[in-house]
């Protein structure tokens, strides 16, 4: 029995006179063709969206980051959320807290710390290897570029993203200019060659060069650090330098939970076209 059928069937138990059922037919079919219409609309401004954003991307980040590390990080990008305590630690007998509470990471710069009077203005960024810490800042700094303030299409202060990898970064990121009107994003500490060497010393040394930026965002792998440097766990805050006088907001990145798995795995395989992938991949996913 076709669609339509079954719609006129159904209309006659519920005693509609025909003239209903027949405008009713039209409402649902009119409305069927402008949900799959605006459907394939919302799906070509995200693609046009998204090709925009990676030129630019592509643009600014040139050459710290190729157009590849641009691609991966922002066509399936899932935001993600943070933490004050370590991941490791919700799932240690004796804990102060049943679980840590998890927000939503990129919000919390957007809205907050930088639009925030205070004198807090260092962050560490912590996860462990492969969680999406530079995916993390590659997406807050075209976040942030896109915002759009009320009196004008620009943000009130500029950006740099910088990874801490590159031989001979500290330079470039001294060259700049305006330090107090830009907003300062280091990727990767624990791959600078100087701070696996002596993590103290060259910490410093990029405190003192960078220490007039505007907020200074620093990622890092979790176990780079001794433990003992990572206190106080619950309160997320530590202080740095010969005299205290850096002080650190810390916050771990949160892993994926079952929710967020899918929705990754959805932007990453059509449930459409590629069904069986996603659902190979749902089956393999540690999580469920």
């Amino acid at each position: 029995m076709e669609y339509n059928q079954v719609f006129e069937e159904l209309c006659k138990r519920l005693g509609c006179p025909q003239w209903l059922v027949n405008d009713l037919a039209i409402i649902i079919l009119l409305t069927s063709v402008i949900f799959i219409v605006s459907k394939q609309f919302l799906n070509l401004y995200r693609f046009i969206s998204l090709a925009i954003k990676q030129r630019r991307l592509n643009k600014d980040l040139h050459p710290y980051y190729s157009p590849g590390d641009v691609e991966r990080s922002t066509r399936f990008y899932v935001p993600l959320k943070y933490q004050n305590v370590a991941p490791s630690e919700d799932e240690e007998p004796g804990r102060r807290y049943v679980a840590s509470a998890k927000n939503k990471i990129t919000p919390l710069f957007l809205k907050k710390v930088f639009r925030s009077t205070n004198t807090n203005k260092f962050y560490f960024i912590l996860a462990d290897s492969g969680m999406g810490k530079t995916t993390f800042l590659i997406n807050l700094y075209i976040s942030y570029k896109n915002q759009l303030t009320f009196f004008s299409t620009n943000p009130k202060y500029d950006i740099k993203l910088f990874p801490l990898g590159k031989q001979g970064i500290l330079d470039d990121i001294v060259s700049i200019d305006d330090k107090d009107n830009t907003i300062l994003l280091l990727d990767a500490f624990d791959e600078d060659l100087e701070a696996l060497s002596d993590y103290k010393s060259r910490l410093n040394t990029i405190l003192n060069a960078v220490h007039k930026f505007r907020f200074i965002v620093i990622t890092c792998r979790t176990q780079f650090f001794p433990s003992k440097e990572e206190e106080p766990h619950e309160t997320g805050y530590f202080s740095f330098g010969e005299d205290g006088e850096y002080n650190f907001q810390k916050l771990y990145l949160s892993v994926f939970d079952n929710k967020e798995v899918t929705k990754y795995l959805q932007k990453r395989y059509s449930v459409v076209f590629q069904f069986a992938k996603f659902r190979k991949a749902i089956c393999n996913t540690p999580h469920y």
